[in-house]
């Protein structure tokens, strides 16, 4: 059988976005596990709201010689792999769309298959082609398992930087919610039963499913506030503090129907939101993107109520077989999640700039990387030690 001929188009801003939607949708639906991260309405989201310039943002579609087989969007961006407390190179990167706190996981599009092998090595030889655009590929967070990664092993060693970064915890829903409790540890049912004792024990206390477009309206709001009441709003981190980030998870609420749908589910005590998280559920999966509590009921673990609760939910519901965790969480434990490691890479698109920047990120994301772990791991303990006794913390 002769070798597939591969071509990419390249479909710029936008306008690009939009003429691949049909292309776009057919592969996500012939995805074995489709997440949030691989539709077409989130990343329309994406570009209105959190990308830097749209007009920058590329989609470069693989295709043989009779249609698009996978899609691998790209933006133009300034990173800060370089660039730690204030001081710093920020590089021009080609970039995967990609943000820490919302976007924590990314992508090709398109099924794990022949093409999805061949894309890399073809996106590459295509920007080495023009001379004028960075002089890095940034690729990740992207699971460790992506056919994505076999295109590497067709690219020179000394090219490219791979290396992983963090966990994604996957809990599995595919039974009842009677097995899925009797699978948890002693001590995570005695806690999570503790919880549920001290919040009915509040007064009048309710919890609110919503799914419908003007009840998501309502409780979004909702959300911010709670997500807002603590630290992170003292620190100017919550999502009501970043316009970019307040429109993209509002954007997804109203553009969230074909690739798949929206929840908002909320603990109440007295009429007062405690709890609030955002799910997401696409294909086979669900993804809670935020969660949010109020500290001053710290002592209930509304927190992990909620999502306990919201898992369960997921147990009867045979749409639903997994639900993907982000972040580090000691409580994420609770569930027995297995993990799955994200990976990322640099690749260099220039010879000199390009292997220069390379052997810098090699240095940054090897040993001083550890470094700084080890440091953190530090401050860490000793910020636990400092806690008040007794105060249970989500």
């Amino acid at each position: 059988m002769p070798a597939t001929r591969w071509t990419i188009v390249e479909h710029i801003g936008p306008k690009g976005l939009l003429a691949l939607e049909l292309d776009w949708r057919r592969l996500f639906l012939e995805m074995p596990d489709p997440a949030i991260w691989h539709s077409h309405e989130a990343h329309q989201a994406y570009l209105w709201s959190l990308c830097p310039d749209p007009e920058r943002f590329r989609c470069l579609a693989l295709c043989d010689e009779q249609r698009v087989r996978a899609i691998l969007p790209l933006e133009e961006r300034f990173d800060r792999a370089l660039y730690e407390g204030g001081r710093g190179v920020r590089m021009r990167v080609w970039g995967m769309p990609w943000r820490k706190e919302s976007w924590a996981i990314t992508d090709a599009i398109g099924p794990e298959d022949d093409a999805r092998r061949a894309l890399l090595p073809e996106a590459i030889a295509f920007l080495r082609r023009h001379p004028d655009r960075p002089s890095i590929l940034a690729l990740g967070r992207t699971r460790e398992t992506s056919g994505l990664w076999d295109g590497l092993a067709r690219i020179a060693p000394s090219g490219w930087y791979s290396f992983a970064d963090v966990n994604e915890f996957i809990v599995p829903t595919d039974m009842s919610a009677e097995e899925f409790e009797s699978r948890l540890s002693r001590n995570s049912r005695q806690m999570l039963t503790r919880a549920a004792r001290r919040y009915a024990a509040l007064g009048d206390t309710r919890s609110v499913r919503a799914v419908a477009p003007d009840e998501l309206a309502d409780e979004y709001e909702r959300f911010l506030e709670v997500e807002a009441s603590g630290w992170k709003g003292a620190h100017g981190s919550a999502i009501r503090q970043s316009p970019g980030e307040k429109q993209f998870y509002g954007g997804l609420l109203h553009r969230i129907s074909l690739d798949g749908r929206c929840e908002i589910n909320s603990l109440y005590v007295n009429d007062t939101c405690i709890s609030s998280g955002l799910w997401v559920f696409t294909g086979r999966q669900a993804v809670p993107l935020k969660i949010g509590y109020d500290e001053s009921f710290a002592h209930a673990s509304p927190g992990r109520l909620l999502t306990h609760i919201v898992l369960k939910e997921c147990c009867e519901n045979a749409g639903v077989d997994a639900v993907t965790m982000l972040g580090e969480a000691p409580w994420i434990r609770h569930w027995s999640p297995a993990s799955v490691s994200l990976r990322r890479a640099f690749v260099a698109l220039r010879p000199v700039s390009g292997s220069a920047y390379l052997a810098a990120l090699r240095l940054r994301y090897g040993p001083i990387r550890h470094a700084m772990r080890v440091v953190r791991k530090r401050r860490k303990a000793a910020d636990t030690r400092a806690r008040v006794p007794g105060r249970e913390s989500e």
